[in-house]
């Protein structure tokens, strides 16, 4: 069942500080004329991201619900003021189990709970100073899905791009909900890193490679990471700038 967005603020009792930076960016949809509803259905999210007839709207194999149990993921989803679907978020926890993201990389355990079900050709590889970078991360939340339909990628009055606002709410709850120490992400194509996107969702840490093949097709992705306290700062800071520039702000009721 779909969740409004503030119900999912609501799971977060005792972090004042939290929801006022989530209230904040959840302002910044709604003067786009954009609700946002909190999900925990990863079927559905599949589902919703198949009917979106835009080649950037694909579920990633990291969210898939078909190869892997997401019962730890949980995706937000954008209306318009007609019902229409206008943009998505997910994220994803991966807890310890004993290894690390270096090894869930290159042995196929971050997309399947069973690699050998996985094509024979299917690989993944990384190089450079990825390797270091996954090397002891063990729990972490992957942020990704984002999809922002093509009338609304372009910035608002303020200068504010949607995919500045979607991440940081995803790795703000995604973080409050589960004990990640690190937040990642993994789907941001080389060209999109260099057009200055990957800067946009907040990261700081940005290193190529990541190859993942598949299906004869090779793909190449910007490894993205931050830590908890990363995360934190990103977010205090990202508030401010909300502040300095005027962003339109929720008013919510106060706790009895």
């Amino acid at each position: 069942m779909p969740t409004p967005i503030e119900a999912a603020f609501d799971l977060l009792p005792g972090r004042d500080d939290l929801l006022m930076r989530l209230s904040a960016l959840e302002a910044m949809c709604l003067a786009r004329g954009i609700r946002l509803s909190f999900h925990d259905d990863m079927r559905q999210f599949k589902n919703v991201m198949g009917r979106i007839d835009d080649k950037f709207a694909h579920v990633s194999p990291l969210l898939d619900c078909d190869t892997a149990d997401l019962t730890h993921a949980r995706w937000i989803l954008g209306r318009d003021s007609r019902g229409e679907v206008v943009s998505t978020q997910a994220f994803r926890f991966y807890p310890d189990d004993g290894t690390d993201a270096l090894e869930r990389w290159t042995s196929l355990r971050m997309f399947y709970d069973r690699p050998e079900t996985a094509p024979e050709d299917e690989s993944c590889v990384l190089a450079g100073r990825a390797v270091e970078a996954n090397r002891g991360i063990r729990a972490w939340i992957h942020s990704g899905g984002t999809w922002v339909r093509k009338d609304h990628r372009g910035p608002d009055v303020h200068g504010m791009h949607l995919s500045e606002v979607l991440p940081r709410i995803s790795r703000q709850i995604g973080m409050a909900l589960f004990p990640a120490a690190t937040a990642v992400q993994a789907g941001c194509k080389p060209r999109l890193a260099e057009a200055g996107v990957a800067l946009r969702y907040g990261y700081r840490r940005i290193c190529p490679i990541l190859r993942h093949a598949r299906g004869g097709e090779v793909e190449e992705f910007i490894f993205l990471w931050m830590t908890r306290e990363e995360m934190h700062e990103d977010a205090r800071a990202f508030h401010l700038k909300l502040s300095r520039i005027g962003a339109p702000k929720v008013a919510r009721k106060q706790a009895a």
